[in-house]
């Protein structure tokens, strides 16, 4: 809980070329999850402000491989196909060995019937979706 009052920037990495809608849709509920609301650019929670945008990481195939959190001395992964570990400065966790996490998120897209946490943060994902902001691949 500490880390997320200090994190500066968060990346969500995903397909080669133009994000995929579930990889912005990730973005979209972190951050709102987190209490931040788009500000131009950036992104606010309080007194807290985040740049927040995708890497182009990972596999055509794969929507979404991972989720960074920076901050100015530590580094937060989430890696979809990636070994747990610490290193100094950087935490990687795996969320899961296989495809299955992604097949999971690709069927959270799929709504079946309405939905208050979809719909709420769908403006935002298509937002984030048609205007990508990319980072460099670090």
């Amino acid at each position: 809980r500490p880390f997320l009052k200090e994190f500066t920037r968060l990346s969500v990495s995903t397909r080669p070329g133009r994000p995929s809608p579930e990889a912005a849709y990730l973005l979209s509920w972190v951050l709102n999850s987190l209490g931040f609301a788009r500000q131009d650019s950036a992104w606010r929670c309080g007194e807290q402000v985040v740049e927040a945008g995708f890497t182009e990481d990972g596999a055509p195939y794969e929507p979404v491989a991972a989720v960074e959190f920076y901050s100015p001395s530590h580094t937060l992964r989430f890696g979809v196909v990636a070994a747990n570990g610490n290193d100094p400065g950087r935490q990687t966790i795996c969320v899961g060995e296989t495809p299955g996490d992604t097949e999971l998120l690709s069927d959270e897209m799929v709504v079946e019937y309405r939905r208050r946490t979809f719909e709420q943060f769908l403006p935002e994902t298509i937002r984030l979706f048609e205007e990508p902001h990319y980072f460099a691949h670090e």
